[in-house]
């Protein structure tokens, strides 16, 4: 109908949304066959959010086989590189079409990136505003099938903002305040996930802003309420993602 009305703008949404059906469906060639064909008569830019988050989830992948084949190290971070700038276009075009915790979901994606990428102080200050952004999503959560949508993986962005934290740390050791924030960011991060899993729908510790009312002692308090003589040690796993190998670390208080 949209090619006999010469609608091309009703087209491209069309066909973008064929693309991200093929490719939910696992047939990968038929949705690479159409997104070639679509960009043949227009650009990535006009082809509208679905055809874009396919180009950006298949750059992902592109990567990530790079990454597995063992290639060059600036072959992989052209491809990244590539895949960010999608990325924080989508986020700049497409944003008010978002709910916000695809946003925040996004944004943890681009701080990845921007860590993978070797910007770690830039990827610091992104993960920073993702935790935010999910932090003021849990008036989401009032509605039950949100809610299993935040708590799906919700840890994450906390620990790796503390790996992050950790990384920038262990190339300028006279920063010892990132020991503290990264030790923050786990704690916070597990407050958050037990919180959102045992609080219910109408009572749940929520203000009237979205801002969580209930957080996680600080290091400093911590510290100050153990007794003399008396330790805390805390492993924890700092999970893997691409450009970013996980490891285990030790915490003491």
């Amino acid at each position: 109908v949209a090619i006999l009305n010469g609608d091309t703008d009703l087209e491209r949404v069309v066909m973008g949304r064929i693309v991200s059906a093929y490719a939910e469906k696992g047939f990968r060639s038929n949705a690479n066959a159409i997104f070639d064909r679509m960009l043949e008569t227009s650009s990535l830019e006009e082809a509208g959010l679905d055809a874009q988050f396919f180009a950006y989830n298949r750059l992902r992948d592109l990567a990530e086989s790079q990454e597995e084949a063992g290639d060059h190290q600036q072959l992989i971070n052209s491809t990244r590189t590539e895949q960010l700038e999608l990325l924080e276009f989508i986020l700049a075009q497409g944003g008010d079409q978002m709910s916000s915790l695809l946003r925040a979901n996004l944004g943890g994606d681009r701080a990845c990136l921007l860590e993978a990428l070797d910007r770690a102080d830039e990827a610091r200050l992104q993960y920073r505003q993702t935790i935010e952004e999910l932090e003021r999503s849990r008036l989401f959560m009032r509605n039950p099938d949100n809610k299993r949508g935040l708590q799906s993986q919700r840890w994450r962005p906390f620990v790796l903002a503390a790996r992050n934290v950790l990384r920038i740390y262990s190339k300028d050791q006279s920063r010892p305040e990132l020991l503290t924030e990264a030790w923050y960011y786990i704690q916070q991060g597990r407050s958050r996930a037990m919180l959102d899993i045992i609080a219910d729908d109408e009572h749940g510790e929520i203000d009237s802003s979205g801002i969580a009312s209930v957080r996680p002692w600080k290091y400093s308090e911590v510290s100050a309420r153990l007794p003399k003589d008396f330790a805390v040690l805390e492993y924890v796993l700092m999970p893997s993602s691409p450009g970013c190998p996980g490891n285990w670390v030790l915490f003491v208080v």
